[in-house]
Protein backbone atom coordinates (compact mmCIF):
# COMPACT_ATOMS: atom_id res chain seq x y z
CA UNK A 1 0.00 0.00 0.00
CA UNK A 2 2.84 2.40 0.79
CA UNK A 3 4.51 1.70 -2.53
CA UNK A 4 1.23 2.12 -4.39
CA UNK A 5 0.49 5.49 -2.68
CA UNK A 6 3.95 6.77 -3.46
CA UNK A 7 3.46 5.90 -7.10
CA UNK A 8 0.16 7.82 -7.24
CA UNK A 9 1.79 10.87 -5.64
CA UNK A 10 4.54 10.69 -8.20
CA UNK A 11 1.99 10.55 -11.02
CA UNK A 12 0.16 13.58 -9.62
CA UNK A 13 3.31 15.66 -9.42
CA UNK A 14 4.25 14.68 -12.89
CA UNK A 15 0.76 15.55 -14.16
CA UNK A 16 0.85 18.98 -12.60
CA UNK A 17 4.28 19.73 -13.97
CA UNK A 18 3.24 18.73 -17.51
CA UNK A 19 -0.11 20.44 -17.18
CA UNK A 20 -2.08 17.41 -18.38
CA UNK A 21 -5.69 17.82 -19.34
CA UNK A 22 -8.59 17.30 -16.97
CA UNK A 23 -9.63 14.09 -18.68
CA UNK A 24 -6.46 12.42 -17.74
CA UNK A 25 -6.95 13.44 -14.11
CA UNK A 26 -10.50 12.02 -14.04
CA UNK A 27 -9.31 8.73 -15.56
CA UNK A 28 -6.58 8.45 -12.97
CA UNK A 29 -9.00 8.94 -10.05
CA UNK A 30 -11.39 6.40 -11.55
CA UNK A 31 -8.57 3.85 -11.80
CA UNK A 32 -7.62 4.46 -8.15
CA UNK A 33 -11.21 3.78 -6.99
CA UNK A 34 -11.36 0.52 -8.97
CA UNK A 35 -8.10 -0.68 -7.39
CA UNK A 36 -9.33 0.26 -3.89
CA UNK A 37 -12.57 -1.75 -4.42
CA UNK A 38 -10.61 -4.80 -5.58
CA UNK A 39 -8.32 -4.59 -2.54
CA UNK A 40 -11.30 -4.36 -0.15
CA UNK A 41 -12.90 -7.41 -1.75
CA UNK A 42 -9.85 -9.47 -0.73
CA UNK A 43 -9.22 -7.91 2.67
CA UNK A 44 -12.80 -8.04 4.03
CA UNK A 45 -13.06 -11.88 4.00
CA UNK A 46 -9.68 -12.18 5.67
CA UNK A 47 -10.73 -9.83 8.46
CA UNK A 48 -13.98 -11.73 8.98
CA UNK A 49 -12.16 -15.09 9.14
CA UNK A 50 -9.71 -13.68 11.72
CA UNK A 51 -12.54 -12.35 13.91
CA UNK A 52 -14.41 -15.68 13.79
CA UNK A 53 -11.21 -17.55 14.75
CA UNK A 54 -10.54 -15.28 17.74
CA UNK A 55 -14.13 -15.71 18.89
CA UNK A 56 -13.84 -19.49 18.85
CA UNK A 57 -10.55 -19.36 20.79
CA UNK A 58 -11.98 -17.07 23.44
CA UNK A 59 -15.07 -19.24 23.79
CA UNK A 60 -13.08 -22.39 24.45
CA UNK A 61 -10.73 -20.51 26.78
CA UNK A 62 -13.61 -19.27 28.89
CA UNK A 63 -15.11 -22.76 29.01
CA UNK A 64 -11.72 -24.21 30.10
CA UNK A 65 -11.25 -21.68 32.85
CA UNK A 66 -14.76 -22.24 34.12
CA UNK A 67 -14.21 -26.01 34.17
CA UNK A 68 -10.90 -25.63 36.05
CA UNK A 69 -12.45 -23.37 38.68
CA UNK A 70 -15.39 -25.69 39.14
CA UNK A 71 -13.17 -28.72 39.70
CA UNK A 72 -10.84 -26.95 42.13
CA UNK A 73 -13.64 -25.33 44.06
CA UNK A 74 -15.15 -28.76 44.67
CA UNK A 75 -11.78 -30.09 45.80
CA UNK A 76 -11.14 -27.14 48.11
CA UNK A 77 -14.61 -27.44 49.62
CA UNK A 78 -14.06 -31.14 50.21
CA UNK A 79 -10.65 -30.47 51.84
CA UNK A 80 -12.06 -27.75 54.09
CA UNK A 81 -14.92 -30.03 55.11
CA UNK A 82 -12.44 -32.79 55.96
CA UNK A 83 -10.30 -30.41 58.05
CA UNK A 84 -13.42 -29.16 59.84
CA UNK A 85 -14.39 -32.74 60.69
CA UNK A 86 -10.86 -33.43 62.01
CA UNK A 87 -10.73 -30.24 64.04
CA UNK A 88 -14.16 -30.64 65.60
CA UNK A 89 -14.11 -32.97 68.64
CA UNK A 90 -16.52 -35.88 68.57
CA UNK A 91 -19.46 -36.01 70.94
CA UNK A 92 -17.90 -38.90 72.83
CA UNK A 93 -14.57 -37.11 73.23
CA UNK A 94 -16.30 -33.98 74.45
CA UNK A 95 -18.24 -35.96 76.99
CA UNK A 96 -15.08 -37.67 78.34
CA UNK A 97 -13.07 -34.47 78.68
CA UNK A 98 -15.12 -31.63 80.04
CA UNK A 99 -12.15 -29.24 79.90
CA UNK A 100 -12.12 -29.19 76.10
CA UNK A 101 -13.54 -25.92 74.79
CA UNK A 102 -16.65 -26.22 72.69
CA UNK A 103 -16.20 -22.94 70.86
CA UNK A 104 -13.95 -23.05 67.77
CA UNK A 105 -12.66 -20.24 65.63
CA UNK A 106 -14.21 -19.46 62.37
CA UNK A 107 -12.81 -21.42 59.44
CA UNK A 108 -11.44 -18.34 57.71
CA UNK A 109 -9.86 -16.96 60.84
CA UNK A 110 -8.14 -20.27 61.57
CA UNK A 111 -6.70 -20.50 58.07
CA UNK A 112 -5.44 -16.92 58.19
CA UNK A 113 -3.81 -17.56 61.57
CA UNK A 114 -1.95 -20.58 60.23
CA UNK A 115 -0.77 -18.63 57.17
CA UNK A 116 0.49 -15.76 59.34
CA UNK A 117 2.36 -18.20 61.59
CA UNK A 118 4.06 -19.81 58.58
CA UNK A 119 5.02 -16.41 57.17
CA UNK A 120 6.60 -15.38 60.48
CA UNK A 121 8.56 -18.64 60.63
CA UNK A 122 9.83 -18.25 57.06
CA UNK A 123 10.86 -14.65 57.75
CA UNK A 124 12.77 -15.69 60.88
CA UNK A 125 14.59 -18.50 59.06
CA UNK A 126 15.52 -16.17 56.20
CA UNK A 127 16.88 -13.53 58.60
CA UNK A 128 18.96 -16.10 60.49
CA UNK A 129 20.34 -17.36 57.20
CA UNK A 130 21.43 -13.89 56.15
CA UNK A 131 23.07 -13.20 59.51
CA UNK A 132 25.09 -16.40 59.35
CA UNK A 133 26.19 -15.69 55.76
CA UNK A 134 26.93 -19.37 55.24
CA UNK A 135 29.09 -20.26 52.25
CA UNK A 136 28.53 -23.55 50.39
CA UNK A 137 31.65 -25.17 51.85
CA UNK A 138 30.65 -24.09 55.35
CA UNK A 139 27.49 -26.14 55.10
CA UNK A 140 29.74 -29.18 54.83
CA UNK A 141 31.99 -28.15 57.75
CA UNK A 142 29.14 -27.02 59.97
CA UNK A 143 30.15 -24.14 62.25
CA UNK A 144 33.78 -24.23 61.06
CA UNK A 145 34.64 -21.21 58.88
CA UNK A 146 37.43 -21.74 56.35
CA UNK A 147 39.47 -19.27 54.28
CA UNK A 148 42.32 -19.69 51.78
CA UNK A 149 45.45 -17.59 51.38
CA UNK A 150 49.01 -17.91 50.13
CA UNK A 151 51.55 -16.60 47.67
CA UNK A 152 53.54 -17.60 44.63
CA UNK A 153 56.62 -16.21 42.91
CA UNK A 154 59.05 -17.13 40.17
CA UNK A 155 62.46 -15.70 39.35
CA UNK A 156 65.03 -15.35 36.59
CA UNK A 157 68.70 -15.20 37.63
CA UNK A 158 71.62 -14.02 35.53
CA UNK A 159 74.95 -14.68 37.25
CA UNK A 160 78.45 -14.72 35.75
CA UNK A 161 79.99 -17.08 38.31
CA UNK A 162 77.94 -18.52 41.15
CA UNK A 163 80.75 -20.20 43.05
CA UNK A 164 79.69 -20.34 46.68
CA UNK A 165 76.14 -19.24 45.99
CA UNK A 166 74.61 -15.80 45.88
CA UNK A 167 71.24 -14.45 46.87
CA UNK A 168 68.55 -17.11 46.55
CA UNK A 169 70.59 -19.24 44.13
CA UNK A 170 72.07 -22.38 45.68
CA UNK A 171 73.41 -24.23 42.63
CA UNK A 172 76.52 -23.63 40.56
CA UNK A 173 74.45 -22.90 37.45
CA UNK A 174 75.47 -19.41 36.27
CA UNK A 175 71.94 -18.43 35.18
CA UNK A 176 68.54 -20.04 35.61
CA UNK A 177 64.77 -19.73 35.88
CA UNK A 178 63.31 -20.78 39.20
CA UNK A 179 59.74 -21.34 40.35
CA UNK A 180 60.93 -20.48 43.82
CA UNK A 181 57.84 -20.72 46.03
CA UNK A 182 54.24 -21.84 45.98
CA UNK A 183 52.61 -21.38 49.36
CA UNK A 184 49.01 -22.36 50.16
CA UNK A 185 47.48 -21.35 53.48
CA UNK A 186 44.33 -22.51 55.24
CA UNK A 187 42.83 -20.50 58.09
CA UNK A 188 39.73 -21.40 60.00
CA UNK A 189 37.83 -20.89 63.23
CA UNK A 190 35.29 -22.83 65.21
CA UNK A 191 34.27 -19.69 67.06
CA UNK A 192 35.81 -16.35 67.98
CA UNK A 193 38.11 -17.99 70.55
CA UNK A 194 39.50 -21.06 68.75
CA UNK A 195 41.32 -20.70 65.43
CA UNK A 196 43.73 -22.66 63.26
CA UNK A 197 46.22 -21.83 60.52
CA UNK A 198 48.32 -24.03 58.26
CA UNK A 199 50.56 -23.35 55.27
CA UNK A 200 51.94 -25.86 52.80
CA UNK A 201 54.95 -24.87 50.75
CA UNK A 202 56.64 -26.18 47.61
CA UNK A 203 60.06 -24.80 46.68
CA UNK A 204 61.94 -24.93 43.39
CA UNK A 205 59.21 -26.75 41.43
CA UNK A 206 58.75 -29.57 43.93
CA UNK A 207 62.45 -29.95 44.77
CA UNK A 208 61.38 -29.31 48.38
CA UNK A 209 57.90 -29.59 49.89
CA UNK A 210 56.89 -29.38 53.51
CA UNK A 211 54.46 -27.99 56.06
CA UNK A 212 55.63 -24.49 56.97
CA UNK A 213 53.03 -23.82 59.68
CA UNK A 214 50.27 -25.84 61.34
CA UNK A 215 48.99 -24.55 64.66
CA UNK A 216 45.87 -23.95 66.74
CA UNK A 217 45.25 -20.71 68.67
CA UNK A 218 43.25 -20.39 71.87
CA UNK A 219 42.29 -16.77 72.50
CA UNK A 220 39.85 -15.81 75.28
CA UNK A 221 41.28 -12.36 75.99
CA UNK A 222 40.78 -10.41 72.75
CA UNK A 223 44.41 -10.97 71.59
CA UNK A 224 45.95 -10.00 74.96
CA UNK A 225 47.00 -13.59 75.70
CA UNK A 226 46.94 -16.25 72.98
CA UNK A 227 48.15 -19.82 73.42
CA UNK A 228 49.52 -21.27 70.17
CA UNK A 229 50.29 -24.98 69.78
CA UNK A 230 51.88 -26.70 66.80
CA UNK A 231 54.33 -25.95 64.03
CA UNK A 232 55.23 -22.25 63.96
CA UNK A 233 57.62 -19.77 62.38
CA UNK A 234 59.96 -18.88 65.21
CA UNK A 235 59.26 -15.28 66.30
CA UNK A 236 62.88 -14.13 66.29
CA UNK A 237 62.94 -10.47 65.21
CA UNK A 238 60.32 -9.66 62.57
CA UNK A 239 61.70 -10.29 59.07
CA UNK A 240 59.90 -13.61 58.74
CA UNK A 241 56.64 -11.70 59.24
CA UNK A 242 57.42 -10.10 55.84
CA UNK A 243 59.16 -12.94 53.98
CA UNK A 244 56.44 -13.33 51.33
CA UNK A 245 56.99 -11.58 47.95
CA UNK A 246 54.83 -8.57 48.84
CA UNK A 247 56.12 -8.04 52.38
CA UNK A 248 59.77 -8.32 51.29
CA UNK A 249 60.55 -5.30 49.10
CA UNK A 250 63.49 -7.07 47.46
CA UNK A 251 64.06 -10.21 45.41
CA UNK A 252 66.65 -11.52 47.85
CA UNK A 253 66.52 -11.89 51.61
CA UNK A 254 69.13 -10.10 53.72
CA UNK A 255 72.38 -12.04 53.93
CA UNK A 256 72.59 -12.33 57.76
CA UNK A 257 68.90 -13.28 57.99
CA UNK A 258 69.46 -16.20 55.61
CA UNK A 259 72.81 -17.30 57.02
CA UNK A 260 72.29 -16.82 60.78
CA UNK A 261 68.57 -16.79 61.52
CA UNK A 262 67.86 -19.18 58.67
CA UNK A 263 64.78 -17.46 57.25
CA UNK A 264 62.18 -18.79 57.24
CA UNK A 265 62.93 -20.47 60.59
CA UNK A 266 60.29 -23.13 61.27
CA UNK A 267 59.94 -25.42 64.28
CA UNK A 268 57.38 -27.08 66.55
CA UNK A 269 56.48 -26.08 70.08
CA UNK A 270 54.29 -24.03 72.40
CA UNK A 271 53.97 -20.24 72.22
CA UNK A 272 52.24 -17.57 74.26
CA UNK A 273 51.77 -14.26 72.50
CA UNK A 274 49.66 -11.14 72.69
CA UNK A 275 49.26 -7.42 72.23
CA UNK A 276 48.55 -5.01 75.09
CA UNK A 277 47.38 -1.51 74.11
CA UNK A 278 49.07 1.20 76.15
CA UNK A 279 47.10 4.05 74.57
CA UNK A 280 45.37 4.86 71.33
CA UNK A 281 48.74 5.20 69.59
CA UNK A 282 51.02 2.79 71.44
CA UNK A 283 50.95 -0.96 72.09
CA UNK A 284 53.23 -3.54 73.63
CA UNK A 285 53.51 -7.00 72.04
CA UNK A 286 55.25 -10.14 73.18
CA UNK A 287 55.93 -13.74 72.21
CA UNK A 288 57.28 -16.33 74.66
CA UNK A 289 57.91 -19.86 73.44
CA UNK A 290 59.45 -23.27 74.10
CA UNK A 291 60.29 -25.39 71.07
CA UNK A 292 62.53 -28.02 69.53
CA UNK A 293 66.07 -26.66 69.31
CA UNK A 294 68.66 -26.78 66.56
CA UNK A 295 70.95 -29.64 65.59
CA UNK A 296 74.59 -30.21 64.70
CA UNK A 297 75.51 -29.02 61.20
CA UNK A 298 78.25 -27.38 59.20
CA UNK A 299 76.58 -23.96 59.23
CA UNK A 300 73.87 -22.17 61.15
CA UNK A 301 71.25 -22.30 58.40
CA UNK A 302 71.58 -26.09 58.28
CA UNK A 303 71.01 -26.44 62.03
CA UNK A 304 67.25 -26.05 61.54
CA UNK A 305 65.45 -29.34 62.08
CA UNK A 306 62.00 -30.92 61.99
CA UNK A 307 62.35 -33.03 65.16
CA UNK A 308 64.62 -32.51 68.13
CA UNK A 309 67.92 -34.40 68.38
CA UNK A 310 68.14 -34.15 72.18
CA UNK A 311 65.93 -33.98 75.23
CA UNK A 312 66.61 -30.30 75.88
CA UNK A 313 64.06 -27.79 74.65
CA UNK A 314 64.95 -24.34 73.41
CA UNK A 315 63.38 -21.22 74.86
CA UNK A 316 62.94 -17.81 73.32
CA UNK A 317 61.25 -14.44 73.61
CA UNK A 318 60.46 -11.42 71.49
CA UNK A 319 59.37 -8.12 73.03
CA UNK A 320 58.32 -5.16 70.94
CA UNK A 321 56.42 -1.90 70.68
CA UNK A 322 54.14 -0.46 68.00
CA UNK A 323 53.80 3.32 67.85
CA UNK A 324 51.54 5.62 65.84
CA UNK A 325 50.73 2.89 63.29
CA UNK A 326 54.08 3.55 61.65
CA UNK A 327 56.93 2.50 63.96
CA UNK A 328 57.92 -0.95 65.24
CA UNK A 329 60.94 -1.75 67.39
CA UNK A 330 62.04 -4.44 69.83
CA UNK A 331 64.41 -7.28 70.60
CA UNK A 332 64.68 -11.08 70.61
CA UNK A 333 66.47 -13.83 72.52
CA UNK A 334 66.83 -17.56 71.86
CA UNK A 335 68.79 -20.34 73.61
CA UNK A 336 68.96 -24.09 73.16
CA UNK A 337 71.19 -27.17 73.16
CA UNK A 338 72.32 -28.12 69.66
CA UNK A 339 74.41 -31.29 70.03
CA UNK A 340 73.14 -34.85 70.23
CA UNK A 341 72.36 -36.37 73.64
CA UNK A 342 75.50 -37.10 75.75
CA UNK A 343 77.91 -36.00 73.04
CA UNK A 344 80.00 -34.19 75.65
CA UNK A 345 81.73 -37.41 76.83
CA UNK A 346 82.32 -39.26 73.54
CA UNK A 347 85.51 -39.60 71.51
CA UNK A 348 85.97 -37.56 68.35
CA UNK A 349 86.39 -39.28 64.99
CA UNK A 350 90.06 -38.23 64.71
CA UNK A 351 90.92 -39.91 68.01
CA UNK A 352 91.13 -36.75 70.12
CA UNK A 353 89.20 -37.08 73.37
CA UNK A 354 88.29 -33.64 74.69
CA UNK A 355 87.56 -32.73 78.25
CA UNK A 356 83.89 -33.52 78.86
CA UNK A 357 81.96 -30.28 78.72
CA UNK A 358 78.43 -31.59 78.98
CA UNK A 359 75.68 -30.31 76.70
CA UNK A 360 76.62 -27.64 74.16
CA UNK A 361 74.54 -24.49 73.99
CA UNK A 362 73.76 -22.02 71.26
CA UNK A 363 72.47 -18.51 71.94
CA UNK A 364 71.09 -15.79 69.68
CA UNK A 365 70.25 -12.13 70.27
CA UNK A 366 68.60 -9.68 67.94
CA UNK A 367 67.19 -6.17 67.62
CA UNK A 368 64.92 -4.60 65.01
CA UNK A 369 63.29 -1.30 64.07
CA UNK A 370 61.00 -0.38 61.19
CA UNK A 371 59.42 2.91 60.13
CA UNK A 372 56.73 3.09 57.44
CA UNK A 373 55.30 6.52 56.67
CA UNK A 374 53.94 8.18 53.51
CA UNK A 375 55.41 5.64 51.09
CA UNK A 376 58.81 5.59 52.84
CA UNK A 377 60.07 2.40 54.49
CA UNK A 378 63.21 2.42 56.65
CA UNK A 379 63.93 -0.96 58.20
CA UNK A 380 66.88 -2.67 59.89
CA UNK A 381 67.84 -5.67 62.02
CA UNK A 382 70.89 -6.86 63.93
CA UNK A 383 71.57 -10.45 65.01
CA UNK A 384 74.41 -12.28 66.73
CA UNK A 385 74.75 -16.02 67.44
CA UNK A 386 77.28 -17.81 69.63
CA UNK A 387 77.85 -21.54 70.12
CA UNK A 388 79.99 -23.48 72.58
CA UNK A 389 82.95 -25.10 70.84
CA UNK A 390 83.25 -28.82 71.39
CA UNK A 391 87.04 -29.06 71.18
CA UNK A 392 87.89 -25.63 72.59
CA UNK A 393 85.31 -24.41 75.11
CA UNK A 394 87.13 -21.13 75.55
CA UNK A 395 86.85 -20.31 71.83
CA UNK A 396 83.14 -20.07 71.19
CA UNK A 397 82.10 -19.76 67.58
CA UNK A 398 80.30 -16.55 66.70
CA UNK A 399 78.42 -15.11 63.76
CA UNK A 400 76.86 -11.66 63.55
CA UNK A 401 75.30 -9.46 60.95
CA UNK A 402 72.95 -6.62 60.18
CA UNK A 403 70.98 -5.14 57.31
CA UNK A 404 69.24 -1.89 56.51
CA UNK A 405 66.86 -1.12 53.69
CA UNK A 406 65.42 2.13 52.42
CA UNK A 407 62.56 2.04 49.92
CA UNK A 408 60.12 4.61 48.61
CA UNK A 409 56.82 3.95 46.82
CA UNK A 410 55.43 6.41 44.30
CA UNK A 411 51.68 5.84 44.38
CA UNK A 412 49.60 6.33 41.23
CA UNK A 413 52.62 7.68 39.36
CA UNK A 414 51.79 5.24 36.56
CA UNK A 415 48.07 5.99 36.63
CA UNK A 416 45.94 2.92 36.07
CA UNK A 417 49.10 0.85 35.64
CA UNK A 418 49.77 0.91 39.39
CA UNK A 419 52.61 2.07 41.65
CA UNK A 420 56.38 2.23 41.33
CA UNK A 421 58.89 1.53 44.12
CA UNK A 422 62.66 1.79 44.26
CA UNK A 423 65.06 0.94 47.08
CA UNK A 424 68.50 -0.03 48.27
CA UNK A 425 69.65 -2.53 50.90
CA UNK A 426 72.97 -2.96 52.67
CA UNK A 427 73.97 -6.23 54.39
CA UNK A 428 76.97 -7.11 56.53
CA UNK A 429 77.82 -10.63 57.68
CA UNK A 430 80.75 -11.50 59.99
CA UNK A 431 81.85 -14.92 61.25
CA UNK A 432 84.88 -16.39 62.97
CA UNK A 433 84.06 -20.03 62.26
CA UNK A 434 82.62 -21.95 59.34
CA UNK A 435 81.39 -24.81 61.49
CA UNK A 436 79.14 -25.67 64.40
CA UNK A 437 79.75 -29.40 64.04
CA UNK A 438 81.43 -30.68 67.25
CA UNK A 439 83.01 -33.56 65.28
CA UNK A 440 85.06 -31.11 63.21
CA UNK A 441 87.99 -29.36 64.85
CA UNK A 442 88.09 -25.66 64.11
CA UNK A 443 91.29 -24.72 62.31
CA UNK A 444 93.29 -21.69 63.36
CA UNK A 445 92.61 -19.94 60.07
CA UNK A 446 88.90 -20.22 60.62
CA UNK A 447 89.10 -18.35 63.89
CA UNK A 448 90.12 -15.16 62.09
CA UNK A 449 87.26 -12.77 61.51
CA UNK A 450 85.70 -12.76 58.04
CA UNK A 451 83.27 -10.15 56.86
CA UNK A 452 81.11 -10.16 53.75
CA UNK A 453 79.08 -7.30 52.33
CA UNK A 454 76.08 -7.45 50.07
CA UNK A 455 74.33 -4.58 48.30
CA UNK A 456 70.97 -4.74 46.53
CA UNK A 457 69.57 -2.09 44.20
CA UNK A 458 65.90 -2.65 43.41
CA UNK A 459 63.12 -1.23 41.25
CA UNK A 460 59.60 -2.65 41.44
CA UNK A 461 56.37 -2.24 39.52
CA UNK A 462 53.19 -2.88 41.52
CA UNK A 463 50.25 -3.24 39.10
CA UNK A 464 48.11 -4.33 42.06
CA UNK A 465 48.55 -4.11 45.83
CA UNK A 466 48.94 -7.92 45.90
CA UNK A 467 51.14 -8.27 42.80
CA UNK A 468 54.64 -6.98 42.08
CA UNK A 469 57.38 -7.29 39.47
CA UNK A 470 60.89 -6.69 40.84
CA UNK A 471 64.17 -5.92 39.09
CA UNK A 472 67.30 -6.19 41.24
CA UNK A 473 71.05 -5.86 40.86
CA UNK A 474 72.97 -7.70 43.58
CA UNK A 475 76.59 -7.05 44.54
CA UNK A 476 78.41 -9.50 46.83
CA UNK A 477 81.79 -8.54 48.31
CA UNK A 478 83.62 -11.54 49.80
CA UNK A 479 85.79 -9.43 52.12
CA UNK A 480 89.51 -9.12 52.76
CA UNK A 481 90.11 -12.72 53.86
CA UNK A 482 88.37 -14.43 50.96
CA UNK A 483 89.13 -14.43 47.25
CA UNK A 484 86.89 -12.09 45.35
CA UNK A 485 84.50 -13.90 42.98
CA UNK A 486 82.65 -12.44 40.01
CA UNK A 487 79.26 -13.44 41.36
CA UNK A 488 77.28 -10.22 41.07
CA UNK A 489 73.81 -10.99 39.78
CA UNK A 490 70.75 -9.60 38.07
CA UNK A 491 67.44 -11.00 39.32
CA UNK A 492 63.85 -10.56 38.16
CA UNK A 493 60.95 -11.74 40.28
CA UNK A 494 57.22 -11.88 39.62
CA UNK A 495 55.19 -12.53 42.77
CA UNK A 496 51.63 -12.40 44.01
CA UNK A 497 49.82 -12.87 47.28
CA UNK A 498 46.23 -14.04 47.65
Amino acid sequence: MLKFSATLRGLRVSALKNRENAGFVIARKFLFLILLLILNMFMLPLVLVFLVFMGVVMKFSILGIAFFLAVNVDALQAQDASEDNEDEPSTAAAAEDSTVATDTDDEGEGLEARIEALERKIETMSRDREEQDIEPYQEFFGEFELAFSGYIYSEAWFVRDNAGGVGNVTTTTPSQFDNHYFNLGLSGSWNQNIRMHATFEIEHSNAESYVEEAYIDFDYTDAAFIVRVGRIITPFNIFDDYHDPIGNHFVTRPHPIRRIVGSAWKTTGLEALGTLPLSDDFAFNYALYVENGRKEASNLRSTRQEQDNNSNKAIGARLGFDALDMLKFGGSFWQGEYDDDDRGSTTLADGVTPTPVGNLWMRMYGFYARLDVEGLSLYGEYVVATAENFTAPSLDAEESGAFTWLTYTLEDVLGDLGDFRFGVRWDIYTYNSQTYDPQTQIQSGQLLGKTQYQYAINASWLPHEQVDVKFEYLILKEGKRLTEVANNAIAIQVGARF
